[in-house]
């Protein structure tokens, strides 16, 4: 069974790029726009990674991170954080909540798919 990867993205073009390169590379891949979004989603699926933005419209990534942790009871999941924000404050306090990896925009899907198979293992994914 493939890993299933939730994107979480309020641009609709970077989720498509990301979605597409995920998918070749073999994932199944769910999206979200923001992070009240994705918390729904997580309420009733179970993901083996998040690929998540860090500026979003109601409920930002590092808060978003924040509530994954709890919803899960602790449960750690990678969550990988991707953002247009260098700023070495937020990379810190992103990596606090429990990012896995942060990845400064713009991003290659190449990278994208690379820093995934870093932090998830799955028999199904393709090369």
């Amino acid at each position: 069974m493939s890993a299933k990867i939730l994107l979480v993205d309020d641009e609709n073009d970077i989720r498509m790029l990301f979605r597409l390169a995920l998918q070749n590379a073999g994932y199944v891949v769910k999206e979200a726009a923001d992070g009240l979004e994705a918390i729904g989603m997580i309420q009733v699926e179970v993901f083996d990674a998040v690929v998540l933005d860090i500026s979003m419209p109601r409920l930002d990534g590092v808060s978003a991170i924040d509530t994954f942790r709890v919803m899960r009871n602790g449960q750690t999941v990678p969550i990988i954080v991707m953002t247009a924000l260098s700023d070495a404050e937020v990379k810190r306090r992103a990596f606090e909540k429990g990012a896995v990896d942060f990845l400064v925009k713009p991003i290659s899907p190449t990278d994208l798919v690379e820093t995934l198979r870093r932090h998830i293992v799955t028999p199904n994914a393709s090369s």
